[in-house]
């Protein structure tokens, strides 16, 4: 009895060793799994914060060359503060308005020798060329603004140093944006808008985009300890690839914490085996809660990022960059299933006005509006985007021809006759409409989009709220003036033209009655 006691003693013993090696191997390797899984967490934090400040960076370089070309691609601009040098004009309109609406620090505006003709810093007005500010990089910036198309400019974006603080920096050709007094595709000199990348800046961004003791650290800091393992870290150069810093930041570290709150219960266990499954799990689920809302987060961000890169700001509808590639879509699908689609190009008749007299803010109130009244007139498959300043572009899908897209271009304008009610004011502004059909005017998104804008500027030219399609003779009504125009200008410098006779017109009658 006693020997057979002792063989179930041991069989028993064999029984319980076997699950004890068991699971002895069984937590060894979720030690070990979770050692992984706590590294993969943290690198992909650091993976996606460091993205996520990268695109932040240039979202904001992208935001701010966009407003400066908006202010030097515009006529009056030029003719105010290049030409007739009016300091009153540049405080009323950018001075002071920029500063106040975009944060903007440092505004300079260079004449085509690049000497000075309007400075501030903060809306303050002075006179100190920006060379004497900048540790350097400007004048690359300011030539790579200058290397660029004059009929549509385009920005440069860089990082530069104005007294000694680094700023995000864009500039612009000043450039006319249509046949007027000034002299088109060339350059009339450049603007300059400058954002100082600083503590509150980098709190925004921190408090936008959980992005955790965001700091600048400059090139020449004593700041050691930013190298610690804890803070991850981008590197800042200038346009000219000097390095003048680093944006340094705490990433999310979940896979630490995780770790951290995970082992001691892991050692604890090994003491208690019956109860560790129980802890694992538990601690498990809260940690992977813990993960999945930072992914989700991150998500989020990525989203807002995505989002500003293709919707207008100020409309939220989609942008010049999404409408394109909608365009080209529709241009497939047309060839592809032998149907037909529109492109309405519509510019604002008497924008500037309004602008001009009642100020920006009631501009974007009005462009705000408009925005929504265009929406209003189309099918919910269709698209309006905004292009920028006064110009709008509306896509209309499956047309069965192109009187459908007169019947949208006479529901805009019947639309635009009530007034818009605008801080108690009633406002009333005209459309003027290009269209062009896809596939009949071609296959191709630039040459549609030229053709529209030829087409909408023969409607304005017809008296404005009017709306036009584009023909073939239209567009060579546009080459034989560009060409007539270069022709005049050389027939000056020239000396050709001269006075055959000088006829004498009846007003009462009106018509020639002599010469």
């Amino acid at each position: 009895m006693a020997q057979e006691n002792l063989k179930d003693i041991k069989a028993l013993n064999r029984s319980l060793i076997v699950p004890f090696i068991i699971l002895a191997f069984s937590l060894m390797l979720v030690i070990v799994l979770a050692i992984l899984s706590a590294k993969n967490l943290d690198q992909y934090a650091r993976t996606s914060s460091k993205l996520l400040v990268n695109n932040t960076i240039s979202h904001h370089q992208k935001n701010l060359g966009l407003l400066v070309t908006e202010y030097a691609f515009w006529n009056e601009t030029i003719e105010m503060l290049v030409k007739k040098q009016d300091m009153e004009w540049g405080k009323e309109n950018i001075g002071d308005y920029v500063p106040e609406k975009y944060g903007v620090a440092w505004i300079f505006a260079l004449n085509p020798e690049n000497k000075l003709i309007y400075s501030t810093n903060n809306a303050e007005i002075n006179k100190i060329h920006p060379d004497k500010f900048s540790s350097g990089g400007l004048q690359t910036l300011i030539a790579k603004a200058l290397d660029t198309d004059f009929d549509d400019p385009d920005y440069a974006t860089g990082l530069i140093e104005f007294n000694n603080k680094l700023n995000i920096v864009a500039a612009c050709a000043f450039a006319a944006y249509e046949p007027t007094d000034l002299e088109t595709g060339k350059a009339h000199g450049v603007l300059i808008f400058a954002k100082e990348l600083n503590t509150a800046l980098l709190n925004e961004w921190s408090n936008d985009f959980q992005i955790k003791d965001m700091s600048l650290i400059h090139e020449n800091s004593t700041d050691l300890y930013r190298l610690d393992e804890t803070y991850e870290n981008i590197s800042l150069s200038t346009v000219d690839g000097s390095k003048i810093g680093e944006i340094v930041w705490t990433p999310d570290d979940a896979g630490r914490v995780f770790l951290n709150k995970f082992m001691p219960w892991v050692i604890g266990a090994i003491l208690v085996m019956c109860i560790i499954g129980f802890i694992f799990y538990r601690r498990l689920k809260i940690y992977g809660a813990l993960a999945y809302e930072n992914m989700l987060a991150l998500g989020v961000n990525r989203e807002k990022l995505t989002y500003q890169a293709h919707y207008d700001q100020l409309t939220n509808l989609p942008n010049r960059v999404l409408m394109i590639d909608r365009i080209k879509h529709e241009i497939a699908n047309c060839v592809r299933n032998q149907t037909k689609a529109a492109i309405l190009y519509i510019d604002l008749d008497d924008f500037k006005y309004v602008n001009d007299s009642m100020g920006h803010h009631i501009g974007d109130l009005l462009l705000v509006q408009v925005a929504k009244r265009l929406t209003e007139n189309i099918r919910e498959n269709d698209t309006v985007s905004r292009f920028g300043g006064d110009e709008f572009c509306m896509l209309l899908n499956n047309i069965a021809n192109a009187n459908d897209a007169e019947i949208i271009a006479s529901k805009i304008h019947q639309s635009f006759n009530l007034p818009f009610l605008i801080d108690g004011k009633d406002i009333v502004v005209g459309t003027s409409i290009g269209i062009v059909i896809i596939p009949e005017n071609g296959k191709e998104h630039t040459a549609l989009l030229r053709y529209a804008d030829i087409a909408m500027y023969r409607a304005k030219s017809l008296g404005r709220n009017n709306y036009h399609f584009y023909t073939e003779e239209l567009n060579l009504q546009s080459k034989r003036r560009s060409e007539l125009k270069a022709l005049l200008y050389s027939a000056i410098e020239r000396d050709e033209f001269y006075l055959d006779y000088q006829p004498i017109y009846s007003l009462k009658n009106k018509k020639i009655i002599s010469v």
